[in-house]
């Protein structure tokens, strides 16, 4: 802090009222109130937004001082991003929020499926899990033609809003030890090399994507071993040795593992 904001008595309220604020945040995460976990984040980050600009300007002439706005910088994000603008505008609480109506108006009588994955993802959003994993990993199960790819594009539409931010694995074309070079790149001297791998290149190309495994019983162990690593680590090296990126993924896997047990009782995911 410069010499001059050490007494400032505005920027010293903010200090104090974020130290409140993180105190409330700890609470209301402790009971599991995470939508109002998210309005306090959300109320902190704009007081430290708030607190940088009064740092910046103290040491800048008025007439240099530049008036770009939060929108300005959302176009310019959502371009290079490949995602609407009017999603990286939204505040994270917003979005969540849409996304929970959304899915529970969408897929009826999964309510209990819904709350665990909008939980999932504003606990993800406060920080309050492993930071270096991607955002959230699901698992839906249940027989055919109950949902479970419906909601992987719900997802994508309305929180990455694009359906398109959906990428697709059929596992049943996994079955091999040799499939790990479709997921990945071939290695040097093999054919495909300069191609790259199916999923390193599309997370490179949209980082902000729902990733689904469909059938994920049925990928072979060195397969499902790629899959542990992105889930453990949040990132994947690919054959030319290049790090990608899966932090601002959400993986989803598929199986019918049990769909018998399934039709017998509920349908469920």
């Amino acid at each position: 802090m410069t010499a001059k904001l050490e007494h400032d008595e505005n920027y010293k309220q903010r200090e104090t009222d974020i130290q409140d604020i993180q105190k409330d945040i700890e609470d209301a995460i402790e009971k599991q109130d995470y939508f109002g976990a998210a309005e306090l984040k959300e109320k902190e980050e704009e007081i430290k937004k708030e607190m940088l600009l009064m740092r910046n300007q103290k040491n800048i002439p008025t007439h240099l001082r530049p008036t770009i706005s939060k929108e300005d910088i959302g176009v310019v994000l959502a371009e290079k991003l490949g995602i609407p603008a009017n999603v990286v505008n939204e505040t994270e609480l917003a979005k969540l929020r849409r996304l929970d109506e959304t899915l529970k108006s969408n897929i009826i009588g999964q309510n209990e499926a819904v709350d665990a994955i909008v939980k999932t993802l504003t606990r993800s959003r406060l920080s309050v899990i492993n930071k270096n994993r991607p955002m959230g990993s699901f698992l839906f199960l249940g027989p055919s033609g109950v949902g479970k790819t419906y909601l992987a594009k719900l997802i994508a539409k309305e929180y990455f809003g694009d359906e398109q931010a959906m990428i697709r694995f059929d596992m049943s074309e996994f079955m091999e030890k040799y499939s790990v070079s479709k997921l990945i790149g071939s290695p040097a001297g093999y054919v495909g090399y300069d191609e790259g791998g199916n999923l390193t290149e599309a997370v490179r190309r949209k980082p902000y994507s729902v990733i689904l495994f469909d059938e994920i019983e049925k990928s072979s162990p060195d397969v499902l071993n790629i899959l542990l690593q992105i889930l453990d680590e949040g990132q994947l090296k690919d054959s030319k040795g290049r790090l990608v990126d899966f932090k601002s993924t959400i993986i989803v896997m598929t199986s019918n593992i049990g769909s018998e047990e399934f039709s017998k009782k509920q349908t469920s995911i």
